[in-house]
């Protein structure tokens, strides 16, 4: 295990997505150790892998997702979860590993809203020596105490068993890059980035093979 001057600890088993990546098969289904939105028997899937230092994954979190949550996820048409990859600058892999932990640590209800503080932070921050005290802040808004903060980034356990569900995650969407979004157990989008208007025409079409 490395530590960093910024008191995030990260082990060096799966410091970025190329390393993780490969393998072959479907995508594994929305199951009960992921982070989810939506209702439970909502008839689509829509599947994520993403890193809280991609920007393009920023970019889909604070741009795209509210209105395809107001959409799809708020109406019960859908159902959506986040699967953790560490794709991104190799000097931000500890923010997006501390990211992630974070949000776990905040509970399922307040998950996604430190998700989205944490990509909002992505901005924030100009060199390592600047990440805990982004996601300090974040940790404080939600409640934690400093003391507990440290706890949760800190865990040599947690992290572990992060990067044993970043290792998986790169396995199973058998790709080096992020964003990645399946809907309805496909690939929609191969070329990256999707719009509300293409999230529209895959959820579509994934209804439709479910006939």
């Amino acid at each position: 295990m490395r530590i960093f001057e910024n008191g995030i600890a990260v082990l060096a088993m799966c410091a970025g997505l190329a390393a993780c990546s490969g393998g072959s098969g479907e995508v594994p289904a929305i199951g009960a150790a992921d982070m989810v939105l939506g209702k439970a028997d909502a008839p689509i899937e829509v599947i994520e892998y993403a890193s809280t230092a991609c920007s393009h994954c920023a970019e889909f979190a604070l741009d795209v997702f509210p209105a395809f949550k107001a959409k799809y996820l708020d109406t019960g048409q859908a159902r959506y979860a986040v699967r953790e990859l560490t794709n991104g600058p190799p000097a931000a892999i500890p923010y997006a590993t501390a990211g992630f932990l974070l949000a776990r640590c905040a509970g399922k209800d307040k998950y996604f809203d430190v998700l989205d503080a944490v990509y909002r932070g992505q901005k924030s921050w100009t060199n390592p020596g600047s990440f805990r005290q982004i996601l300090l802040d974040i940790g404080l808004s939600t409640g934690m105490t400093e003391a507990q903060f440290t706890a949760c980034v800190g865990d040599s356990k947690s992290v572990e068993a992060f990067n044993k569900r970043v290792e998986k995650n790169g396995v199973d969407s058998k790709h080096q890059g992020t964003p990645i979004f399946y809907v309805g157990g496909k690939q929609r989008f191969p070329n990256g980035l999707p719009t509300l208007e293409a999230l529209d025409k895959a959820i579509t079409e994934a209804k439709a093979e479910k006939k």
